[in-house]
């Protein structure tokens, strides 16, 4: 079992620091407190944006089953990833075959303060 100061690799942790204060260990538990951290840690490092949300997640289970880790199902995975980071679903097509994948997208204020999605 891997210790838990390896999940932090990079100097990117943008993303890890956002869960933490979220997500308290305190209030949410241990195990999932570091499953938070992992999906944040894969956004960071690129393992989510582009991908698709069935690659997105074995790679996740890969590193969840690496630190014995309870990860979150496919959909409260694609749910989680949506609803707490600046990243939604799209559907794509590729040689007749639909594939959901997550795509990075920008939030953009005008002068009168109203916030859009680019």
């Amino acid at each position: 079992m891997a210790k838990l100061n390896d999940i932090q690799i990079g100097s990117e942790k943008i993303e890890q620091i956002k869960m933490a204060n979220k997500y308290p260990i305190e209030v949410v538990g241990a195990n999932k407190y570091l499953s938070f951290q992992f999906i944040a840690a894969l956004i960071d490092h690129g393992g989510l944006v582009d991908w698709s949300t069935f690659s997105a997640h074995e790679r996740y289970m890969k590193v969840c089953e690496h630190y014995d880790v309870i990860p979150l199902n496919q959909i409260s995975f694609s749910l989680f990833v949506v609803n707490n980071f600046n990243i939604e679903i799209i559907n794509k097509k590729s040689c007749g075959k639909k594939f959901r994948v997550f795509r990075r997208f920008k939030m953009v204020q005008d002068g009168s303060g109203q916030t859009y999605k680019l």
